[in-house]
């Protein structure tokens, strides 16, 4: 296979992922949105609350809304929506940071992968206008990723990682270049 297939064919699957991933936080929007317009939908009802908690028919917690748990100093201050699944494992997190980042995370099932970190997918709006699409491997390790850098260029990185260095190979507009950084 030839460079500039290869590269076309790493494009073409990472924008199937970005369709993907697309599809669900429209899917999640307009989730949320239902949810909020039908908690809302009597004109002389207000419902003020700090943290919002909707349970299962178990009693076990499905959805948060407001401050969001702490998860032992990760996350101070944070605000915004977590959803658990039926084993109590967080498998989507979206939260306004204390510094103005928004920030969404797609988590694996609890076991697979390593559970210190479950995300698989993240997607962040940084506080100074930044955006980034991190992908993470079941080792918690970034595998891909795609950021608008301060000079408004895009990059995709699809990072190697070897046993001391990390291989990336980061494909722009003007080309691709391969590089290694010691870890």
């Amino acid at each position: 296979m030839t460079l500039m297939s290869e590269t076309n064919a790493s494009l073409l699957l990472l924008e199937r992922r970005v369709q993907r991933l697309q599809r669900l936080l429209v899917v999640a929007g307009v989730s949320m949105t239902a949810l909020i317009l039908t908690a809302f939908r009597q004109d002389t009802t207000v419902l003020t609350a700090r943290q919002l908690v909707l349970k299962d028919a178990r009693g076990k917690t499905r959805i948060v809304l407001g401050p969001l748990p702490d998860f032992g100093g990760q996350r101070p201050g944070f605000y915004g929506m977590a959803v658990f699944d039926s084993l109590g494992y967080e498998r989507y997190g979206l939260s306004l940071r204390p510094d103005g980042a928004m920030v969404l995370g797609l988590d694996a099932p609890h076991g697979k992968g390593d559970d210190r970190n479950s995300e698989r997918i993240n997607l962040t709006a940084d506080e100074e206008g930044g955006a980034e699409i991190r992908m993470l491997d079941k080792t918690t390790k970034v595998k891909s990723r795609m950021l608008l850098l301060d000079n408004n260029d895009v990059v995709v990185d699809f990072l190697d990682w070897g046993a001391k260095d990390i291989r990336f190979r980061r494909l722009t507009a003007r080309g691709d270049t391969v590089f290694r950084e010691s870890r």
